[in-house]
């Protein structure tokens, strides 16, 4: 099985970040419509409803999904478990939440770097690590 390098993991994360901020997005301004929210807090509450949606979406995608969210389908890499269970909801929350917070990222991508390694800190806290899939499945 071959893991996934830093470049795809990056591009797979912006992916699922650019579609949690959308979405982030849309509540903003629904929510604006109807809440007094001061515009120049839209940063702050846009990075918060970016984080939220974030966590929500990838636990559901990663749960549901055995290990994929949307960034990771097409950038065709998955997430899965060294003893090769199915994630469980735990995992995929842990996975999901740090993942959401950008310190974290940064974090985690220093350590990546630093390290040369292709295994993140989240993926050692879920036993866990990110492969790529072809057409058939799991390379």
């Amino acid at each position: 099985m071959d893991i996934v390098g830093f470049e795809r993991r990056v591009i797979s994360f912006i992916i699922d970040a650019v579609i949690a901020l959308g979405f982030g997005t849309i509540i903003y301004f629904l929510l604006s419509q109807r809440v007094n929210m001061d515009f120049l807090t839209l940063p702050l509450w846009l990075m918060i409803f970016e984080i939220v949606i974030y966590a929500i979406f990838n636990t559901f995608f990663l749960w549901t999904f055995n290990g994929i969210s949307i960034g990771q389908f097409i950038v065709r890499s998955r997430v899965l478990r060294f003893d090769g269970k199915r994630m469980t909801f735990r995992d995929s929350a842990i996975r999901a939440v740090l993942l959401s917070i950008p310190m974290m990222v940064v974090l985690n991508a220093i350590y990546m770097i630093v390290q040369h390694t292709e295994i993140s800190i989240f993926d050692q806290l879920t036993n866990s690590k990110i492969v790529s899939i072809n057409n058939k499945g799991v390379n």
